[in-house]
């Protein structure tokens, strides 16, 4: 996450650079991205909140009437998260602007708790290629993609992973919005209900109603299951969350409704990584799944949870150290178990919905889907490329499995030690750098941090297999010798 002195600087360097040809933009965009603010699924409210910050800092006009109309949803609504951190963002372009909106919506006492709030609100992570890139071009794009127009995934079938990423990269000189690479990568598959003029409670009795839903439950091992918020579109899935009683017990899960293309064959492979996953029972770092079928379509019922890396901002060094040992020993039991995880980035990295001790724990989430996805979807929508391992791009590195899983994680405990992407860019820029490039080293980084796990980030991430890390038991052992030098 980029900090206050980062935000306010690039808004410096770039104000100069901006141009709309002279369009109306923030009143063309102000209602359709406040409108995306209030969507359903996480990845539209991201763009949106996001978009209204980078409108607030290329107009200065536009400020004052967003905060106010922030404010007043804030006061409306205290719990709006994504109101809370569209504010958080506006405070690096004019902390004066908020505060005064929050002044001028509520009672003082209110509105400096309120105000009190938001400054302790992470803002909008900006997607990495506009720490140099084009404002005009990314806000341009928020029409199209705030707006809830559906993505056509790529037709990749009987491409291997390599094939689909290099064309796609030549594809993309000839398109009108460039390759940037975000925190949140575009969702692929069916679009999520249509939140326009309905209620979560009709789209909830919607869901409930369905023949597909009916079959679900019949096809699955639960007594009863009790739908409790709508289907939100995620990265692999439709997901909403349900209450599921068998044998007189209950628990929260989260279902997910698969994305599969219409006419494809990846279904029995999703269901074979399904089944690798699910053998993962109550495994320590590792996302549980609770059941999971393949009629009427993919589906698998996990624990919930409450959010992704890229959602925690910075960490601190013994926190992120504290992480990485946690996830490398997670990694240790999917490779006991002989599965590859093969699509471990930050966005895979998530967080328990209810934590009973007191330290929050990571765990890996998706665990094999990219094994099936990659043979019919774009693997950029399931794989940020600035985690991917160089056998993603170049089929002379070897194939994926194990060493791969040990790359990307190796870049995942980078982002943790070094709180910042290993590579940034547009795609062919990242894609050259994977290849080439060594990232900056860690210690660099944050130098509070002991040199030696520099060596071990290194070995984790090196381009060759043969000189990476031959399992992850030792890269979780090294990382544990630090953590204990360093904690203890």
């Amino acid at each position: 996450m980029a900090t206050e002195g980062e935000y306010r600087n690039s808004r410096v360097e770039h104000r100069d650079e901006t141009r709309f040809d002279d369009e109306p933009l923030p009143a063309l965009l102000s209602p359709t991205l406040l409108h995306g603010l209030a969507a359903d699924d996480d990845r539209t409210t991201h763009t949106a909140g996001y978009g209204l910050f980078l409108l607030a800092r290329t107009h200065d006009a536009a400020i004052a009437p967003l905060a106010t109309e922030l404010a007043g949803r804030l006061v409306v609504d205290e719990r709006d998260r994504a109101v809370r951190r569209t504010l958080a963002s506006l405070r690096l372009v004019d902390d004066a602007a908020v505060r005064e909106a929050l002044l001028d919506s509520t009672a003082d006492d209110r509105a400096r708790r309120l105000y009190a709030s938001v400054r302790e609100t992470n803002p909008w992570n900006p997607p990495a290629p506009l720490s140099d890139g084009d404002h005009a071009e990314y806000l341009t794009a928020f029409r199209q993609l705030v707006e809830f127009e559906d993505d056509e995934p790529d037709d990749s079938q009987g491409q291997s992973v390599t094939d689909v990423i290099e064309s796609d990269e030549d594809s993309a000189e000839e398109a009108e919005d460039t390759d940037e690479t975000t925190d949140e990568p575009r969702d692929a598959g069916p679009p999520s209900d249509d939140t326009v003029g309905t209620t979560k409670r009709e789209r909830i009795d919607r869901l409930t109603g369905s023949e597909a839903f009916a079959m679900l439950v019949h096809r699955s091992g639960f007594d009863d299951l009790q739908v409790v918020t709508p289907k939100r579109t995620h990265r692999y899935a439709d997901v909403f969350r349900a209450r599921a009683r068998a044998d007189d017990t209950e628990r929260g899960v989260a279902v997910r409704l698969l994305h599969t293309p219409d006419e494809s064959d990846i279904d029995a492979t999703v269901g074979d990584q399904l089944a690798s996953w699910a053998r993962l029972v109550e495994s320590s770092g590792v996302v549980t799944v609770v059941d999971w079928g393949t009629t009427p379509q993919p589906w698998v019922a996990t624990e919930c949870v409450a959010g992704h890396l890229p959602d925690r901002g910075r960490v601190g060094p013994a926190a992120a150290l504290a992480w990485a040992r946690d996830l490398t020993a997670a990694l240790v039991v999917l490779h006991q178990q002989d599965v590859v995880h093969a699509g471990i980035d930050p966005q895979n990295v998530v967080y328990a919905d209810s934590q009973l001790d007191e330290r929050v724990r990571p765990m890996l989430d998706n665990v094999g889907l990219l094994t099936a996805y990659r043979r019919a979807f774009n693997p950029r929508d399931y794989l940020d490329p600035r985690y991917a391992a160089p056998e993603y791009f170049d089929s002379q590195y070897g194939r994926i499995d194990h060493a791969t899983d040990i790359y990307q994680l190796g870049m995942v405990v980078y982002r943790l030690l070094a709180g910042r992407h290993p590579f940034d860019g547009s795609y062919s820029e990242i894609r050259s750098s994977v290849l080439d490039d060594r990232p900056t080293a860690p210690s660099e980084c944050t130098p509070a941090l002991p040199a030696a796990v520099d060596e071990v980030v290194a070995k984790a991430t090196a381009k060759q297999k043969l000189t990476r890390y031959e399992t992850v038991h030792g890269f979780h052992q090294d990382i544990t010798r630090i953590c204990d030098a360093v904690l203890d």
